[in-house]
């Protein structure tokens, strides 16, 4: 039952790591503000608007940044699928 050797474990690769740490590093400083305002203030929602606001404005930014759809025949079965609802 499957006695052939198996892969080791591989990280990603460097290009991989660098995506993702631009991506997280994008909206991070504006998290960490929100939590601190949260722990200062006792999870205030009125006295964190501000960094709350900004956090969100960051996240809608990167989301419109991120999507791109491909041409592809499985992009168009999804979308004609979609149609369908």
């Amino acid at each position: 039952m499957g006695g052939g050797r198996r892969k080791p474990l591989e990280l990603p690769k460097r290009s991989v790591l660098q995506r993702i740490q631009q991506k997280q590093a994008e909206c991070t400083p504006l998290m960490i503000s929100l939590f601190d305002c949260f722990r200062a203030h006792a999870f205030s929602d009125e006295k964190c608007a501000s960094q709350s606001l900004a956090l969100t404005e960051c996240l809608k930014t990167q989301k419109k940044k991120t999507i791109h759809h491909k041409d592809s025949t499985f992009f168009h079965l999804i979308r004609l699928y979609n149609m369908r609802r």
